[in-house]
């Protein structure tokens, strides 16, 4: 042959990707509101904001979500940049393993995931002025938008300006608000759906545990107007919600043990602890009641009759839920439900946690997964044990604490 196989001519060539349809494809990437939401408030923290402000709008009679709004007073993108951030693949932290990002699709994904429309904007700081860029499913389409562009706009979208002013009403010096809108993805009904109120419910409680770490150090997280208080599964952390509620007790989990395991020159922290006494006053309570039999749901004991398991990558937690063959034996009774298990690693260890772009998932390889089993084999034993009555004590001796 003299001419290769194939190579064909101008007139017969294909794009690599057919952008429209592509687009549509990767909007069932695996981002539920919660993981979507995550994204742009990753960015924020990123973008050194100290206070990050997620509202949703919903269409007529709150069967719909229409459009979120989450908004930071960070500092801002820089113009140049604008029309990159919604560009598929792009990251100006591309590979880097410092922050929360590393595969530039995250925030293109959790969008696009729920709507069919992203806007942000974006004020720099030093700068008075503010950008816009967007990208539309919707135009794309029908070829109304072949690229992204950057435009400067006179003001916030007027729905967003109180989001992009302090508490004393003074506008922020510089921000970013991202808006994922023409949602179609989120409604309630159906016979196995699920209230929108309770969707943002489940919201309210993954931004409190995934962000804890960062709310522990001052900063603040509002969803639909109200500040979230941190969830720290071992409860070892100072939370504001059990220390108003509880005073002068003041329920803190019991550590068990914790350590850090060397893997490939890094350390991976592991702690393993015990909910509060109070959070588990007799058998049979369930992680449902307090030792004055008031409701706790809202403190997320685990409801399965097995320990949960936090996993923190830099500091954000990307997991949240049983590994599969991690505790000995598979073991699973009643009182494993108050056992709390946190491992924390940093970034240049994604590949032995088989971290990938959608934050959550994460599973230890088997290396990694041998090492966590053999040493929570003692601590995971150990706890059930702790304390003078252990975690099946008496009634009324334990609630006689509070009283």
């Amino acid at each position: 042959m003299t001419k290769p196989m194939f190579l064909a001519p101008d007139d017969q060539r294909a794009d690599l990707i057919q952008v429209d349809r592509a687009l549509d494809s990767m909007r069932d990437a695996g981002f539920d509101l919660t993981a979507a939401i995550g994204e742009p408030l990753d960015n924020s923290i990123e973008a050194e904001a100290t206070l990050m402000r997620v509202r949703t709008v919903f269409g007529r009679g709150k069967k719909t979500i229409d459009r979120i709004l989450i908004a930071d007073n960070g500092i801002g993108i820089e113009p140049t940049k604008m029309h990159h951030v919604l560009s598929m693949g792009y990251s100006s932290r591309y590979g880097e393993r410092k922050g929360l990002g590393r595969f530039g699709v995250g925030l293109k994904l959790a969008g696009l995931s729920i709507g069919e429309r992203i806007d942000i904007y974006s004020r720099q700081t030093g700068s008075t002025r503010i950008y816009h860029s967007y990208i539309d499913l919707q135009e794309i389409r029908e070829g109304k938008q072949h690229y992204i562009t950057t435009d400067e706009v006179q003001e916030w979208p007027a729905e967003a300006a109180k989001l992009m002013a302090g508490r004393d009403e003074t506008p922020f010096a510089s921000g970013t608000l991202v808006v994922f809108g023409k949602i179609d993805r989120l409604s309630s009904g159906g016979t196995y759906g699920t209230s929108l109120d309770q969707k943002i419910a489940e919201l309210r409680k993954f931004i409190a545990r995934a962000f804890r770490t960062y709310i522990d150090t001052g900063r603040t997280f509002e969803l639909d107007g109200k500040a979230t208080t941190l969830h720290d599964p071992l409860f070892l952390r100072d939370n504001p919600r059990i220390i108003s509620r509880y005073k002068p007790l003041d329920p803190r989990g019991e550590l068990i043990e914790e350590t850090d395991l060397k893997i490939d020159g890094h350390k991976v922290h592991v702690a393993v602890a015990i909910v509060p006494r109070e959070f588990r006053p007799y058998s049979g309570a369930g992680g449902s009641t307090d030792h004055n039999g008031d409701d706790i749901s809202a403190f997320q004991i685990n409801e399965d009759n097995t320990a949960k398991i936090s996993i923190l990558r830099n500091g954000r937690e990307i997991y949240y839920d049983i590994v599969p063959r991690l505790l000995e034996g598979g073991r699973s009774d009643k009182v494993l439900r108050y056992v709390a298990i946190e491992v924390s690693f940093p970034a240049e260890l994604d590949e032995y946690f088989q971290v990938r772009n959608v934050k959550r998932g994460a599973e230890p390889v088997s290396k990694l997964r041998s090492e966590l089993r053999e040493w929570l084999k003692a601590p995971v034993k150990q706890a059930p044990q702790e304390g003078p009555r252990g975690l099946e004590g008496d009634r009324e001796a334990q609630a006689a604490r509070g009283r």
